[in-house]
């Protein structure tokens, strides 16, 4: 007899999502997620003291077999032991999560999560009513010199191929991962990028003379401005700017959702609607910037 039901039929769900796991492999996954959703909590010895009186095991020998599932092969006992490789739960994971979506639209987030200077892991995650689960990841040692731009470039391609190539994906960023070479790199997916960037930053509108400051085109609180032209004097990126100041924060919050002339990305049109930065303002082409929004909305 199950001695827990539920804990079963949430295993051969996992099992049938992912069909290319070993079937031991793919029940201690299930065993990590719901041992995670008990506990409330990541830690090993928390998540197998709740799992032990559901499987009617010793707390121990739960943990030791949770503890195998992430070591590598070559560090477990017995013959031909394996090993999970996280890349390979990146497509089944795409598919659980969109399955069933009326669009073929979404919003991806890539973020950085620092574990003092032990590691870092880098995380892209669907957005999905109003929580993000990461579907591609890449776990880096701390304190080692190297570029972040190939394993986010790796991870985007990665879920790229889990979607296919009629999805409507607008990425988003936030402070400090902004650059040009990662805004590059999404629109060669054919996604629009939508990046949260320091104010200290330059833009020059279309039309306009000169650059200036990002945090300038939104002076103060409520203020907004949306306008095309080229960010940053060095790299030149062109792209669509939008920048705002909600009441209660101390910086604006400038973004850039496209490039100029690429067409409106899903979930970020709204207020994206670019007019001269002049127009309705009273002021010359190449003055400084309005501190009110000049998109016509």
């Amino acid at each position: 007899m199950l001695r827990h039901a539920p804990l079963y039929q949430w295993a051969d769900r996992v099992t049938s999502h992912f069909p290319d796991l070993p079937r031991p492999t793919a029940f201690v996954l299930a065993l990590w997620a719901f041992g995670l959703a008990l506990a409330h909590s990541c830690a090993l010895t928390a998540v197998a003291l709740h799992l032990a009186p559901l499987l009617g095991r010793a707390a121990n020998t739960v943990r030791q077999r949770l503890r195998e599932f992430y070591k590598p092969a070559g560090t477990k006992a017995g013959r031909g032991r394996t090993e999970l490789d996280p890349a390979a739960c990146c497509a089944p994971l795409v598919r659980w999560v969109t399955a069933g979506w009326a669009e073929r639209r979404l919003a991806l987030a890539l973020d950085v999560t620092n574990f003092g200077g032990r590691f870092h892991v880098l995380a892209c995650a669907i957005a999905y009513r109003g929580c993000a689960v990461p579907v591609a990841w890449a776990v880096l040692e701390g304190g080692r010199k190297g570029e972040w731009h190939p394993h986010w470039c790796a991870l985007l391609a990665r879920v790229r191929q889990a979607l296919g190539g009629d999805w409507q994906v607008v990425v988003l960023t936030d402070r400090g991962l902004e650059s040009a070479r990662l805004f590059r790199a999404i629109t060669a997916l054919g996604w629009h990028p939508l990046m949260r960037a320091k104010a200290g930053g330059t833009f020059r509108p279309e039309g306009w003379h000169r650059a200036y400051r990002l945090g300038a085109f939104a002076g103060g609180a409520g203020a907004r401005f949306a306008a095309a032209g080229v960010a940053y004097a060095e790299e030149r990126l062109p792209c669509t700017l939008l920048a705002c100041w909600q009441p209660g924060c101390a910086t604006c919050r400038p973004g850039r959702p496209r490039p100029a002339g690429t067409p409106g990305a899903a979930g970020s049109s709204r207020g994206s609607r670019c007019s001269s930065p002049a127009a309705g303002t009273g002021r010359r082409r190449g003055s400084p910037p309005p501190t009110g929004r000049s998109d016509s909305g």
